[in-house]
């Protein structure tokens, strides 16, 4: 496995146009302006940003179309990929048109798959990454449908049959300990049953955790949120301890 890429993805959590600290999908602290927050991220180096909104879905807004073009203004070089409320190929090309490298996508996975397919006809199938949240429970993998606020075994999720030529990578996202406790190791038991790249995310908020993670052949990436995503010493050092640990493999910047 020589020569694959480990990232360090900043996660910045959007909940009414405001930058939020979130935890477990229940609560939430704000913190402050979206732009602030690209822009620490962008001068601390991290890979990528993926902006991640969290209740445009739930009133069928759309992707944050406005929120994007004003990030365009900002001088900044980093890529980023975004999450929320992505509603067809429409969308996704004008989310690419506006400086968006990469599109998250969750909720078509249930309800017409089929849109999924026609998004990676026009933007090609490196610019999609699906995701799951998941939970592990009882020696079983479990997914949470955010929808229907309800989990479910993991091989009643439809990406277990998805043609997996039409996405890149999978973010997994530990939602029960997302934005407080550590990450579940067991969650990475996906790889298992889907063999594809992946972004892992929720519970990484110590570097200790961060090495062990990525030291897995599968992750391609780690999503860093709450407590290090806010510090320009935490990047800097988590950075420095991958390159460290990884001298066979190519660390992006």
């Amino acid at each position: 496995m020589k020569n694959i890429n480990k990232r360090i993805i900043g996660v910045i959590v959007i909940k009414n146009d405001r930058v939020v600290n979130s935890f477990q999908y229940k609560k939430y602290l704000p913190i402050g302006k979206v732009s602030s927050s690209v822009l620490n991220l962008d001068m601390w180096e991290v890979d990528e940003i993926l902006i991640l909104d969290i209740n445009r879905s739930k009133k069928q807004l759309g992707p944050n179309f406005e929120l994007i073009e004003n990030l365009n203004k900002k001088n900044f070089n980093t890529p980023l990929i975004y999450a929320g409320s992505i509603r067809n190929y429409k969308d996704a090309i004008k989310l690419c048109s506006l400086g968006i490298e990469r599109i998250v996508i969750d909720n078509f996975l249930f309800n017409n798959p089929e849109k999924i397919k026609k998004i990676s006809e026009f933007i090609g199938s490196q610019a999609i990454i699906l995701c799951l949240p998941l939970k592990y429970k009882n020696k079983e993998l479990f997914y949470f449908n955010h929808v229907k606020k309800k989990e479910y075994k993991i091989n009643e999720h439809p990406i277990t049959l998805f043609d997996k030529n039409m996405y890149s990578e999978i973010l997994i996202i530990d939602y029960k300990n997302e934005g407080d406790g550590l990450f579940d190791l067991n969650l990475l038991k996906i790889s298992k049953i889907i063999e594809k790249k992946l972004i892992v995310f929720g519970g990484i908020n110590n570097i200790k955790l961060s090495k062990k993670i990525l030291k897995n052949k599968f992750v391609s990436a780690i999503g860093v949120g709450n407590k290090l995503n806010f510090k320009e010493s935490s990047i800097y050092n988590l950075k420095e301890q991958i390159k460290h640990n990884f001298k066979n493999k190519k660390i992006i910047r």
